[in-house]
């Protein structure tokens, strides 16, 4: 019976981060001097399949991206863009041989947070809630 209980702690082990990895939520944050206080999904799918590439103030949007292949924008592209990441890697490779700007890439939430309080017109998506005032919050996602 000892066996059988240790096995089970060791299962309900290994899948607990997985499952506190699916939990979390997304926050789309943008820099603070944004000209907009929200946006709706088909907003924030029109702003990184760069249809849209400027704000109501005819400010340039400042895409910011993860990593390819990263846990969280593979999570970004199927539950917020609706698209699996092939044909999104496709759509913005079409878009780059067009002459259009790709989404900048940054590593680490850190890097994404630090990047948007800086660069006005800049948008991007995070895992959790940032805990500071520094950028805007447009949308969260559970």
């Amino acid at each position: 019976m000892k066996h059988y209980a240790l096995l089970l702690l060791m299962i309900v082990g290994l899948f607990s981060p997985l499952a506190l990895a699916f939990d979390e939520s997304l926050s789309i944050i943008a820099n603070p001097s944004l000209p907009v206080s929200q946006l709706t999904l088909e907003e924030v799918k029109d702003i990184y399949l760069l249809h849209n590439r400027q704000w109501s103030n005819s400010n340039p949007i400042v895409v910011i991206n993860r990593p390819s292949g990263s846990e969280i924008r593979s999570r970004f592209e199927k539950e917020i863009l609706g698209i699996v990441t092939k044909k999104y890697a496709l759509h913005l490779e079409r878009l780059h041989y067009q002459g259009v700007t790709l989404p900048v890439i940054q590593e680490s939430t850190q890097a994404v947070i630090a990047f948007v309080q800086n660069v006005p017109g800049a948008i991007a998506y995070i895992e959790g809630t940032p805990n500071n005032n520094q950028v805007k919050v447009l949308m969260e996602f559970k």
